[in-house]
C-alpha cells in the first residue's frame, strides 16, 4: 500500500496522474468518436444482409409468388426466420393491397396494413446497392419490436412489378457487437493504466532512490557537512544534476576551509586588525585589538570609524 501511496507523491506522481489523464481522455474521446461510425457501419451491415437475403428468398419463391403457392413460401420463410436469430419477419406486399406478414412461429394474410410499401420506389427509392434499389429504415416498435432495421426491396416478377419483400431486423444484434467494442476499450483502458502504473513504479524505483540520496546529501550541507556528495552514476539529466551539485559542494568546502584560514590568520597575528562595513560601522576586531586596547570587543561591535 505504500509503495502504491508513493506512486502518486513527488514530481513522479505528478508526471503519472497526468499521463494517466490524457490517457483516459484519448480513450474516452476514441469511443465517443467510433460511436456514430458503428451505428452507420451497422446500417450498412443491415443493407448488405438485406441485399443478400432478398436476392437469394425471391430467388427461392418468386415462382411460388407467381403461382399464388403461398404455403410454399411461408415454410420457406419460416425456416430462414427461425434460423436466423437477427431476422424478426418478412413481409411480401402485393401492388394490389394483400400482405403476406411471416414471423417465426406464426404468419397472417391481411389487407394492406404494413407501412413500409408506401414508398414508391421510383420515387423515393435513391439508395443503391449493387444496382439495385432498396430502402432501410431504423424503427421503433415496428411489429412490437423495438430497435430494429427493415430492409425494403422491389419484387419484379418478369419484367412487371410485383409489389417489395421487406426483412425485419433486430438491432440488438448489432448493439451487442457495439457494446462488445466498449467493453473492450473499457477493459484495455484499465489493464493498460494497471500496466502502466506496475511499469511506471518499478522503472522509477530506481530514480526514486537516487532523488532520496540527492535529498540526504542537500540535508547534510544545510546541517554544515560539506563533505557531502551527490551520486554522479544517476540516469541521465539526474547524474548531470549529481555532477554539478558536487562541483558547487567542491567549491563551498574549498572556500570555508580558505575562509577558516583566514579567521584563524587574523586571530593569531599580533597586529590589530579592524573591519567595517560600507557605512563605516565595526563589524570585526581580532584579539591582538582587545590586548592593545584592553577593551571587549563587544565595545567596538557597531561603532563608527569616524
Amino acid at each position: 500500500m505504500m509503495a502504491f501511496k508513493q506512486l502518486f507523491n513527488g514530481i513522479f506522481g505528478h508526471f503519472f496522474i497526468r499521463v494517466l489523464v490524457i490517457f483516459i481522455s484519448f480513450s474516452f474521446l476514441f469511443v465517443v468518436t467510433v460511436l456514430p461510425y458503428f451505428d452507420h457501419i451497422a446500417e450498412e451491415i443491415a443493407v448488405e444482409q438485406g441485399y443478400t437475403l432478398s436476392n437469394s428468398t425471391l430467388a427461392a419463391t418468386t415462382n411460388a409468388l407467381y403461382t399464388k403457392n403461398y404455403p410454399e413460401v411461408i415454410d420457406y420463410c419460416m425456416r430462414i426466420v427461425n434460423g436466423a436469430p437477427n431476422i424478426l419477419f418478412m413481409v411480401y406486399s402485393k401492388k394490389d393491397g394483400e400482405e403476406l406478414v411471416i414471423h417465426a412461429d406464426k404468419w397472417r394474410m391481411e389487407e394492406k396494413k404494413f407501412t413500409y410499401y408506401q414508398y414508391q420506389f421510383q420515387k423515393n427509392a435513391n439508395n443503391q446497392y449493387d444496382n439495385q434499389s432498396y430502402i432501410i429504415t431504423e424503427v421503433a416498435n415496428g411489429f412490437g419490436h423495438e430497435n430494429e432495421f427493415n430492409y425494403s426491396y422491389p419484387i419484379k416478377i418478369g419484367k412487371n412489378d410485383w409489389g417489395t419483400l421487406t426483412i425485419g431486423f433486430s438491432k440488438a444484434a448489432y448493439v451487442k457487437e457495439i457494446n462488445a467494442f466498449y467493453l473492450a476499450v473499457i477493459v484495455f483502458t484499465l489493464l493498460a493504466s494497471l500496466l502502466g502504473a506496475y511499469l511506471f513504479y518499478f522503472s522509477s524505483r530506481k530514480v526514486r532512490a537516487q532523488i532520496g540520496l540527492f535529498e540526504g546529501a542537500a540535508q547534510r550541507l544545510v546541517d554544515g557537512d560539506l563533505s557531502a556528495r551527490a551520486p554522479t552514476n544517476a540516469i541521465g539529466e539526474v547524474g548531470s544534476l549529481g555532477r554539478a551539485m558536487n562541483v558547487m559542494s567542491d567549491n563551498l568546502q574549498e572556500k570555508s576551509t580558505r575562509l577558516a584560514q583566514l579567521v584563524e590568520i587574523v586571530e593569531q597575528t599580533n597586529d590589530a586588525v579592524i573591519l567595517f562595513d560600507h557605512q563605516l560601522n565595526i563589524i570585526f576586531v581580532n584579539d591582538a585589538v582587545e590586548q592593545q586596547t584592553q577593551y571587549k570587543r563587544s565595545y567596538f561591535l557597531g561603532l563608527p570609524v569616524l
